[in-house]
């Protein structure tokens, strides 16, 4: 059993594209509002922010020297719905649609 896990561990990448040499992951724990977040390589400057759809800034936090960031919004009275993700990682910007 954990030899099939381990194969399709290898098979399935989690990793999302950043350039064509950085990938990212992007985790959410909905029913902890946690939101976990995971980088190919350590970053010196890393900006996150998090928008509501109607464009108010909710969260914004900055990291130096990071490649695995945890968030906990369970106290930032977060409601269910769509969010936009921003990363900004040294010198590159992602934006990604979350759902909570």
């Amino acid at each position: 059993c954990s030899d099939v896990f381990s194969k399709l561990i290898n098979v399935t990448n989690p990793f999302l594209s950043i350039d064509n040499s950085n990938e990212y992951f992007v985790n959410i724990n909905r029913t902890n509002y946690i939101l976990y977040l995971l980088f190919s390589k350590t970053f010196s400057n890393i900006k996150i922010e998090l928008f509501d759809i109607s464009g108010r800034v909710v969260r914004s936090d900055q990291f130096v020297n990071s490649n695995n960031i945890s968030l906990d919004f369970s106290k930032d009275f977060i409601s269910s719905g769509i969010y936009i993700l921003i990363l900004k990682l040294d010198n590159i910007a992602i934006s990604k649609k979350i759902y909570f």
